[in-house]
């Protein structure tokens, strides 16, 4: 298989001169991919966009005003051209592991208001459940029916802990039973599966502390300290008196 040209943003050329622009109007890149691997059809689109991305930021980094930084915002690589090839790519091989990371890249960059983000994220629920790549969008799926389906028929334990955790925040508000079981069974059975740099482990517990000890009508936890004359105390020493917590810090 052969791409046809992508036309993204200015050639490469131009990059190089002083005061050169990437304004996606101007003289046009065009690529020929030659790889026949459709991971190779991906890497090369992406090394290609990769290239420009990394020669805006350069110029946005160099810029010593304010306006020099706002002027540049509007020259921002577009990446829908990109994602246009990407989806094509997908296409043409589908449910393979080069066309889950054309689908990603395609949902988590391309926002504007085209569709292609979400085609790509319908694609990735359709045809790879059992991915890890799928993992990646899944925290930003808000259906839960999408999840409840997952956590029984995915064979990923990172896309059915994730699911699982989703769906357990889904029921906080309307099914307070439903979300600490699901929480639960979180905290059990998916506790080392990472999401967005933590632990589901650690954050089911957090929330399952939330739900037995944080609810409107539930006594206070136990909080101890020292007052502005280093006397101790306890909050349950208040029990029954009207008490304003003020919790501060400097984050």
């Amino acid at each position: 298989m052969r791409l046809e040209k992508l036309w993204i943003v200015p050639a490469l050329a131009t990059l190089a001169g002083a005061g050169a622009h990437l304004a996606p109007t101007e003289t046009p890149l065009a690529i020929q991919a030659t790889a026949e691997d459709p991971d190779d059809l991906v890497d090369e689109v992406l090394d290609e966009y990769q290239v420009l991305y990394d020669a805006y930021t350069a110029q946005a980094r160099a810029a010593k005003t304010q306006e020099e930084r706002t002027a540049l915002r509007s020259e921002f690589p577009d990446p829908s051209p990109v994602a246009d090839r990407l989806l094509e790519i997908a296409d043409a091989h589908p449910k393979t592991g080069a066309a889950a990371r054309a689908l990603v890249w395609v949902n988590q960059r391309d926002r504007r208001r085209n569709g292609n983000a979400q085609k790509a994220l319908e694609t990735l629920l359709a045809d790879h459940t059992d991915s890890d790549q799928l993992a990646e969008v899944l925290p930003g799926v808000t259906d839960a029916k999408v999840h409840a389906r997952l956590l029984e028929a995915s064979k990923n334990e990172n896309v059915r802990g994730i699911a699982c955790f989703s769906l357990a925040k889904s029921f906080k508000d309307s099914d307070l039973e439903q979300h600490l079981a699901l929480m639960e069974r979180c905290a059990k059975e998916f506790p080392s599966v990472a999401m967005n740099g933590r632990l589901l482990g650690d954050l089911a517990k957090g929330a399952i502390f939330e739900a037995k000890h944080l609810q409107i009508g539930k006594p206070a936890p136990e909080i101890s300290g020292e007052d502005i004359d280093g006397v101790g105390f306890k909050l349950s020493d208040y029990r029954g008196k009207v008490v304003l917590l003020d919790f501060w810090g400097h984050w």
